[in-house]
């Protein structure tokens, strides 16, 4: 065999090969895309052919309005019950002063709330013990070198919280207050309540507990929830009315339509972060369905091969 015929078929090995690698590296990725566009194309063709038909000859803005007028008696109803959901004045702090230094002013000011608490244990008949020293969790101003704007509110907050807890049990004759605990925040029933729950450890006569419960929380004209309650009862062998040794988890709430999406003002309500993540896969899921569909009627590798073709290179 001459040099020239060796030369020949190493040449066309040569292309051979690296025609074969061009096709396996650069014109198959590029023809699965293809076929991944068309199969998207053709999808977004059927959805637009499905609106066309169930919204032919409407305008857009007839549709939006029955649409809303369908949706705002439900957003009506859900205010009205939402005025039920109410911290009352749980959260009333005083206003945050702007040119001061607020490290000095929040202890000023968490003092005051103190004293003034300290002030109804000490007046309250019959007496009221209370041995732990009243702070509720609020950070000391010495904690910190300064001071912002929302440390200051979150300590004021923790101090009217348990202010308010004391009074109540104060005002439904507790003998006794041994703990006020004041739990984090948090947010439930799909994000439409901000929820506040306090641990309450205190003593209290049958009677008067039955009236706390009954009247004070059972009868409140806004949402308070006991979700848990223990009792005990550690004088048994007394002739007087025994003291019970009560442990409480009491829930209140606050209705927040905005961290759900929904709009006083009866405007189209947004979908919220979960609900949306969830929407986006099962969308996902049914545009996987509808291309394998698609893949399985007819969709053969010369097609898109040929159709990779007109679109690349015709008419050039």
């Amino acid at each position: 065999m001459k040099k020239e015929h060796v030369f020949v078929i190493v040449m066309v090995v040569v292309v051979a090969a690296t025609s074969g690698a061009v096709y396996q590296f650069y014109f198959r990725p590029q023809l699965e895309i293809y076929a991944q566009d068309q199969q998207h194309a053709e999808l977004l063709e059927q959805r637009l052919k499905r609106l066309d038909e169930v919204f032919g000859g409407f305008e857009p803005s007839t549709v939006v309005s029955a649409w809303r007028g369908q949706v705002q008696p439900w957003t009506e109803a859900l205010f009205e019950r939402g005025d039920f959901f109410n911290l009352g004045e749980l959260y009333d702090t005083p206003p945050v002063p702007e040119q001061m230094m607020l490290k000095f002013w929040y202890r000023d000011e968490s003092k005051r709330m103190l004293d003034q608490l300290q002030k109804k244990i000490n007046s309250k008949e019959p007496p009221c013990r209370y041995p732990n020293p009243l702070r509720f969790g609020a950070p000391y101003s010495h904690d910190y070198a300064t001071m912002d704007k929302t440390q200051v509110t979150t300590g004021l907050r923790l101090i009217k919280i348990g202010s308010t807890m004391v009074e109540m049990l104060l005002n439904a004759n507790a003998s006794e207050i041994t703990a006020v605990e004041i739990w984090p925040p948090r947010f439930a029933y799909g994000d439409l309540l901000h929820m506040r729950t306090t641990g309450l450890e205190f003593k209290m006569t049958m009677e008067n507990l039955v009236k706390f419960i009954e009247g004070d929380i059972r009868m409140a004209r806004r949402y308070l929830d006991i979700e848990a309650l223990s009792l005990s009862n550690t004088q048994l062998r007394s002739q007087h009315t025994p003291e019970l040794a009560v442990r409480m988890l009491l829930t209140q709430a606050q209705f927040k339509p905005g961290r759900a999406g929904v709009s006083s003002s009866g405007e189209t309500p947004q979908p919220r972060p979960g609900a949306g993540r969830r929407a986006m896969m099962a969308q996902r899921q049914q545009e996987r369905r509808e291309s394998t569909r698609l893949r399985s009627s007819g969709n053969t590798r010369w097609d898109r091969f040929v159709g990779w073709l007109k679109f690349n290179f015709w008419p050039f």
